[in-house]
């Protein structure tokens, strides 16, 4: 790294330090008035539900209780002359869909890196006739869009918990 860009991070972090100095015992007062929930293996079963979508590409926002499978179950059991309409509303209501929480999706990422990590490596670095540099910065870049999917999914939970709440 240059000296000049050293200096400029350097500068930066005095500076970031000053303001959060004085503004750390507001900030720890607020933290400490927050409770920790604890993950549990229903969050991890969800984390691991979640990995499919970050694989496809896609941000994670909320999540059905229950699988496409159970939904389209109950929708094919409905029977137009003998269904009341609260076992219709009942089957919709499944169609509802809740926020995940952000440990959930953190952990989706992780499980999603893990898993996704021997093959991009091997699509990275084996056998490529680019040089070193070229293989790095395409490692960065996939590394980068899985943070970026990560990203997003937190940014799009924080908007549908908003508009959910009462």
């Amino acid at each position: 790294m240059k000296r000049e860009d050293r200096e400029t991070i350097e500068m930066l972090g005095k500076a970031a330090g000053e303001l959060l100095t004085s503004k750390a015992a507001d900030i720890a007062k607020k933290v400490n008035t927050l409770v920790a929930r604890s993950f549990s293996q229903s969050n991890l079963n969800v984390a691991k539900a979640l990995q499919n979508t970050l694989a496809s590409t896609q941000p994670i926002s909320s999540r059905r209780r229950g699988t496409d499978e159970e939904i389209y179950e109950s929708l094919n059991a409905l029977k137009h002359d003998t269904t009341t309409v609260d076992q219709a509303y009942k089957v919709l209501s499944q169609l509802d869909e809740s926020p995940v929480a952000a440990s959930e999706i953190l952990s989706a990422g992780w499980l999603y890196r893990m898993s996704s990590l021997e093959g991009t490596l091997l699509n990275t670095f084996a056998g490529s006739s680019t040089t070193s540099s070229e293989q790095i910065a395409t490692y960065c870049s996939q590394v980068e869009k899985i943070d970026f999917m990560l990203m997003k999914s937190l940014e799009l939970v924080s908007v549908y918990s908003e508009i959910r709440r009462p």
